[in-house]
């Protein structure tokens, strides 16, 4: 029996300390001269194409009041990739998402309802699934929510943190369930949640999965610039006290951290804003020794820890409040840059230049790069992305047109994404029920 070649060795960075000084430095020196340039718009981390995705909480309602909310978005998205890192495809499917919203008194919300989604080219729909959520929100800038999430896009995160094309793709997971813990005030915005991507029955040839994250935004304005400054963690976990396969209890973690700034003027009948970032992003394999892949001494990631610095100019044009286009510029610079939610185009790890091992065992949601021994993995990434994107808003009605371009500058290759989006929403009051807070 041929014998599958061993385990490539980690890349364990040294002088860590040195680098982690450097990287602060760097974040803490470079924002001073891009004041002289340009500046960044509202924490806008989240390109504007996905922002229009985004999902928000409801607007208050009188106690006792029951509506019927309608969520409808139709899209197409077509990845052409050339670098070995990412994986093409194109996708052009409906979702509609009809839930029924009741406001037991003015700080608590019932939401239920039901999502429909289906992929064009498919004989029947791709999902049927029920949305259910309670919320409390003991204060205007405070909400609980338990069940369905504002996850996905609407968390805000940064694509080497979280992959936007978990959105579209239809074999990625983008519904999350769990509980979220949601803030906002006039100079503070947070959003911290647990994500139960995968239940685990006791005493079962399976293993739980969860993914832990936290978002942080703390904005204000010095003269005629606002300022903001992100942070941001995102943890994945897979394992399980209680169950029978003798397999790892895998722990990775992503963070990011830097400023943006921005300044806006107009111009005839055009609204400018023109900006610029400085993010840092690392990454840590936090699994326990004794539960790592393959051995006590070895990890399942060919990195044990990385970090990444991403530079963005950023531009956007609004006019009134139906038209605005944006672009963005950014480069990308990584050392051993790995992330379980992230996008494969920023990582050091390739989605599908692998030659898989038949006799390799791995517990259910393992990560694409753990299914192979041989896959391909480059420390030193090099990234020049664009973003360009438009959007058209009617009354309930928005149109989104996007390109987005990411740049290999070792291997002079190109991934491109084209997007098209229309999403419609509507609430329709259905009764006035006595409530709680009658």
């Amino acid at each position: 029996m041929n014998t599958p070649p061993p385990s490539p060795a980690p890349h364990r960075p040294t002088a860590s300390r040195g680098r982690w000084r450097r990287l602060l430095a760097t974040l803490a020196v470079l924002p001073f001269g891009l004041l002289a340039s340009a500046t960044a718009q509202e924490s806008a981390g989240l390109f504007a194409s996905y922002a229009l995705l985004a999902t928000h909480p409801p607007t208050s309602a009188a106690p006792g009041s029951l509506l019927l909310d309608l969520d409808g978005v139709g899209f197409f998205r077509n990845a052409e990739t050339a670098t070995p890192y990412t994986q093409g495809y194109s996708a052009l499917a409906v979702r509609l998402q009809p839930t029924l919203r009741y406001h037991l008194g003015r700080q608590a919300v019932v939401r239920a309802g039901v999502e429909l989604e289906g992929y064009a080219g498919s004989d029947s729909l791709h999902r049927v699934r029920p949305v259910v959520a309670l919320e409390y929100a003991p204060t205007p800038w405070l909400r609980l929510v338990v069940g369905e999430l504002y996850g996905c896009l609407s968390h805000r995160l940064e694509a080497p943190l979280y992959d936007p094309e978990r959105y579209f793709a239809p074999n990625r997971a983008y519904r999350e369930e769990g509980l979220q813990l949601l803030t906002s005030t006039h100079h503070y915005d947070g959003d911290t949640w647990l994500s139960w991507d995968h239940l685990m029955l006791p005493w079962t040839a399976d293993q739980e999965r969860f993914t832990v994250g936290s978002r942080h935004h703390l904005s204000g304005a010095w003269g005629d610039w606002q300022w903001t400054l992100p942070v941001a963690a995102v943890v994945s976990h897979v394992g399980g006290e209680y169950s029978v396969l003798d397999s790892c209890v895998e722990s990775l973690a992503n963070e990011s951290f830097g400023i943006e700034l921005a300044r806006s003027f107009s111009s005839a009948h055009l609204r400018h804003t023109v900006g610029a970032s400085l993010l840092g992003f690392l990454f840590q394999n936090i699994s326990p020794a004794d539960h790592r892949f393959y051995s006590t001494s070895a990890y399942h990631t060919p990195s044990t820890e990385g970090e990444a610095l991403y530079a963005r100019l950023r531009w956007q044009a609004t006019a009134g409040t139906t038209h605005r286009l944006t672009a963005q510029v950014g480069l990308w610079a990584s050392e051993g840059y790995l992330a379980s939610r992230g996008s494969y185009a920023f990582q050091s790890v390739s989605w599908r230049d692998a030659s898989p091992h038949a006799d390799k065992q791995l517990p259910p949601g393992a990560p694409p790069w753990a299914q192979t021994d041989t896959a391909l993995y480059t420390p030193s990434r090099r990234l020049l992305t664009f973003g360009l994107q438009y959007e058209h808003h009617f009354d309930a009605v928005t149109l989104g047109l996007s390109v987005e371009a990411y740049t290999d500058l070792h291997l002079h290759r190109t991934d491109l994404y084209l997007g098209l989006v229309l999403r419609m929403r509507h609430s329709l009051r259905l009764l006035q029920l006595p409530s709680s807070a009658d």
